[in-house]
C-alpha cells in the first residue's frame, strides 16, 4: 500500500478536516520510541503524545486542529521526519488492515498502565513518559546511504523503505528479543511497528529470526527488491 504524505503547508490549506499522523521517529532515531509534542491551548501546554505504533493517530481527537497548526513543536515534528501526516482516505485504509483490532487493543491497555502508573507513583499531570523498546547507542548510529529499495511489508501490509546500512547492536539485541516471541504473529507485530528497516537488517533479520515464516517471506521481499 503506497501513502501519500502531507506537508505543514497541505494541512494548512486543507483549512478543515481531521489531522491524521503516523509515528515514524524510528526514520530518524535508531529504534524510535513515542513522540510527545507540547501544544498549547487556551495559555495552557497540551501534550500531544503519537505513540511508537504502525497505526494512523488522530491528532484532532484530542486537540483542535487550530491550535495543533499554530504549534511550532508540532510542525517541526513534521519537518524532522518524527511523524508523517497522511490523508482521511489513507488512515482509514491502514485501520481496516488485518490486525489493526489487536493493535489498537494493545495501545488502549498500553495507555491505562501508563495513567494508572502516574497516579499511583503521584506524579504531577505535567509529567510524561516516552521511551523506546531498543536502547539509543550514539556510537552506534549507522549513517544512511543513499540508495534506497523499496520492499512490501513481509506479511503483505503498508510499503516500508528499506535502505543499504550497517546492523546496530541494537537492532541485534531487537532480532533477539523477536526469537523470544511464543508466535510468529506476535513476532510480526513487533516488526510491523517499525516503519523503517535497512537492507542489511532485513538479511540479518532473516537470518537471525527463529520464525521460519517470517524468514521465508523476507528474503523472497530483499530478492524482489534487489533484482
Amino acid at each position: 500500500m503506497n501513502l501519500t504524505s502531507l506537508s505543514a503547508q497541505d494541512l494548512i490549506d486543507q483549512e478543515r478536516g481531521a489531522i491524521w499522523v503516523l509515528n515514524t521517529c524510528d526514520q530518524v532515531v535508531d529504534g524510535g520510541g513515542d513522540v510527545q509534542i507540547t501544544v498549547i491551548v487556551h495559555g495552557q501546554p497540551r501534550i500531544l503524545r503519537v505513540p511508537r505504533t504502525w497505526l494512523p493517530i488522530e491528532a484532532t481527537k484530542a486537540i483542535p486542529r487550530k491550535q495543533i497548526l499554530e504549534s511550532a513543536f508540532f510542525l517541526e515534528a513534521i519537518s524532522k521526519g518524527l511523524i508523517t501526516a497522511i490523508s482521511t482516505e489513507d488512515a482509514e485504509s491502514l485501520l481496516g488492515q488485518e490486525g489493526s483490532e489487536d493493535e489498537l487493543s494493545r495501545l488502549s491497555e498500553a495507555e491505562s498502565i501508563i495513567r494508572q502508573a502516574i497516579q499511583t507513583k503521584g506524579y504531577g499531570k505535567n509529567v510524561t513518559i516516552s521511551g523506546s523498546s531498543d536502547e539509543l547507542e550514539e556510537e552506534d548510529q549507522p549513517v544512511k546511504k543513499a540508495f534506497k529499495a523499496k520492499i512490501g511489508r513481509v506479511d503483505g501490509k503498508p510499503e516500508e523503505t528499506i535502505s543499504l546500512d550497517d546492523v546496530s547492536a541494537s537492532f541485534k539485541a531487537w532480532v533477539q528479543k523477536l526469537n523470544m516471541a511464543e508466535t510468529s504473529e506476535a513476532a510480526m507485530i513487533e516488526i510491523r511497528r517499525r516503519s523503517q528497516i535497512t537492507t542489511d537488517e532485513a538479511q540479518y533479520l532473516a537470518d537471525n529470526i527463529s520464525h521460519g515464516v517470517i524468514a521465508s517471506k523476507l528474503r523472497q521481499k530483499i530478492a524482489s527488491a534487489r533484482s
